[in-house]
């Protein structure tokens, strides 16, 4: 779970986006942070990614990177197609179990994309994105990929079709829904000779040559022992 601090403990600076700057939706930007005094004592920092605020910080919708590694401190992204006068940055470090949230104060903005400027298709996916902090919902978009950086792909939230129960589970969960196979021709209630009710499968009866043929008659078969003595 993570924790958050207040702008004045924070033991990292933000190096890109800096205050006052201008980004442009579907163009490429840097995040990149630094530490300051006290990093050093920040403890169980394994790696780190960033989340995009367009509403002054009340809410952080967007992970720009993947889990990156602590020594790799800069990331290119795709600036999201989300014009705001209010952007802002939250930093999220730890080990995945225990996390620090880092509310970076710099204040950007972002403009509409241009002719030129065209986002790449998000890739498309049922299952929940994390939130950035407790209690918030979940990232609408975030970007997956290597420690290393590596790999990197922008991924969107997709809404769930209107299923209901365990398939809904199913498909949220990323596992591919199979259908069943059909069930077995349910059985019958047949009458025998003593009136006794069995069941009966209803499968068609097997050739004429496959059935076995009747015993011969008894007189036939005292007959042919008198003849053999």
């Amino acid at each position: 779970m993570a924790a958050a601090l207040g702008p004045q403990e924070v033991p990292i600076e933000l190096v890109s986006p800096r205050s006052d700057v201008r980004l442009v939706a579907g163009e490429w930007a840097q995040v990149e942070w630094a530490p300051r005094a006290g990093f050093g004592e920040l403890r169980k920092v394994e790696e780190w990614e960033a989340f995009l605020s367009i509403d002054g910080g009340a809410h952080y919708a967007i992970r720009l990177t993947p889990h990156l590694d602590r020594d790799l401190r800069r990331f290119n992204f795709r600036v999201p197609d989300a014009p705001t006068e209010d952007a802002r940055i939250l930093i999220r470090m730890g080990d995945e179990q225990h996390e620090l949230a880092l509310a970076l104060p710099d204040r950007f903005t972002i403009a509409g994309k241009t002719q030129l400027s065209l986002p790449l298709p998000a890739e498309r996916s049922y299952r929940r994105g994390e939130p950035a902090l407790p209690g918030q919902a979940a990232v609408s978009t975030w970007v997956e990929g290597g420690r290393d950086g590596r790999g990197a792909r922008e991924v969107e939230a997709a809404e769930l079709p209107d299923l209901r129960g365990s398939e809904a589970e199913t498909l949220a969960g990323g596992v591919p829904m199979v259908p069943a196979a059909p069930a077995p021709p349910a059985p019958h209630a047949a009458p025998t000779s003593n009136g006794i009710v069995q069941a009966v499968a209803d499968r068609p009866l097997p050739p004429l040559h496959a059935r076995p043929a009747p015993p011969p008659p008894l007189d036939i078969l005292l007959q042919t022992q008198r003849q053999n003595e």
